[in-house]
């Protein structure tokens, strides 16, 4: 059963030269799809390629790619002893402070805090030498594992989806197949209502008789309100056709846009036959239709 849900996650890492990235993908429902990239600032132009990996993959939903790159540096990067894993340039840092510290002085503006300094942090902060383009293959293999793990989560819920569908079909299937048994008796229990009260009213004027054409026109009148067999068989159309996307569809093709408008068209139909329903047991089998419709949009919602 080819259904893929919209919500997953996915992780994926490894290495280039000088360099390790660790990319997180998860997703969520949404009508369209939004893609949303978290890079480190200095690596800002690999977002497009980042975008056109996802894109590639995903239809809807909204995704977010998380990216973190760490600087591993080589041999002859390593620092000198004394600094090794030190984020801060201990010259620049010192250099920065006495600075701040001479014109908080000549200002009068008050002693100058370790908070003030770090607001200059981009000024004694390491350099980061990773340089990655967006052509990296590794860099590139990363995100596009990251992203096939977070739709094979997505498919994995989509056969707990299609399963679900499928149930609610046969029951909702099952409910509409008792509304048809019982509305023929309805029906004809309500030519025998329009009849009697018919009489009763005419039992009010003396001597007076139901004309027989008038009589049969208030009948067809009534009835004809209360068909449902239009309903009915466009109720039935819309179930198979749903069971047909369910089962026989391709992963390739997301149809989660199109069972949504068959189920806002079984909304239409079961609020009708709600309305037409001229007897307490039709009125509660209709109310139980609409609501396994609603649960049915509910699962629905997540499909791709």
């Amino acid at each position: 059963m080819p259904l893929r849900s919209m919500t997953g996650f996915g992780r994926a890492e490894g290495a280039g030269d000088e360099w390790r990235a660790r990319v997180e993908c998860k997703s969520v429902n949404k009508k369209r799809l939004d893609i949303r990239v978290h890079l480190p600032s200095e690596f800002n132009a690999l977002e497009p390629t980042v975008r056109d990996i996802v894109r590639d993959r995903v239809e809807r939903g909204r995704v977010e790619v998380r990216i973190d790159l760490d600087f591993v540096p080589s041999d002859a990067d390593e620092p000198r002893e004394g600094d090794a894993g030190k984020l801060l340039d201990p010259e620049k840092f010192h250099a920065l402070s006495r600075e701040l510290r001479q014109l908080a002085q000549h200002s009068a503006t008050g002693p100058v805090s370790l908070e003030d300094i770090l607001t200059f942090h981009e000024h004694f902060e390491r350099e980061r030498p990773v340089e990655i383009d967006e052509d990296n293959e590794m860099f590139v293999q990363i995100v596009t594992d990251a992203t096939e793990a977070l739709i094979d989560a997505r498919t994995e819920e989509g056969e707990g989806l299609a399963d679900d569908l499928l149930d609610y079909l046969d029951e909702l299937g099952q409910t509409i197949a008792a509304y048809q048994e019982r509305a023929p008796r309805a029906m004809e229990a309500l030519r025998v209502r329009i009849e009697e009260r018919v009489h009763e009213a005419m039992d009010d004027f003396e001597g007076a008789t139901p004309d027989d054409q008038r009589l049969a026109e208030e009948i067809v009148y009534h009835t004809d309100r209360a068909d449902v067999s239009e309903e009915l068989q466009r109720t039935e159309s819309h179930l198979d056709n749903i069971r047909d996307l369910v089962e026989t569809s391709d992963l390739a093709e997301p149809v989660g846009k199109e069972i949504d408008f068959y189920l806002q068209e079984l909304v239409r139909e079961t609020n009708t036959l709600a309305s037409k329903s001229h007897d307490s047991e039709l009125t509660d089998i209709a109310i139980s239709a609409k609501s396994l419709v609603d649960k049915m949009r509910e699962q629905a919602a997540n499909v791709e």
